[in-house]
């Protein structure tokens, strides 16, 4: 099994991130780009679709998220 490099990991965090900004985003004007509302109606509905997948825990998804936002702010400043 590989590791991934440091460049890598922060690539897909900043990936991660940004969806993550996106789905629960809005436009100039206002509009929502999605219906879901919050995070936790996001994970929700990833949890109800893909039940037993490997990876697509409440708790793994709640931090992989976090961590996304998160280094995307950072690489945003």
């Amino acid at each position: 099994r590989s590791q991934l490099s440091e460049d890598s990991k922060e690539t897909l965090l900043n990936i991660i991130g940004a969806l993550v900004e996106t789905i629960l985003g809005s436009t100039s004007a206002g509009r929502r780009h999605s219906v879901f509302d919050s995070q936790a109606s996001l994970v929700d509905s990833i949890i109800a679709h893909y039940d037993g997948v490997k990876g697509l825990s409440k708790r793994t998804l709640d931090g992989k998220f976090a961590a996304g936002r998160r280094n995307l702010a950072k690489a945003k400043k």
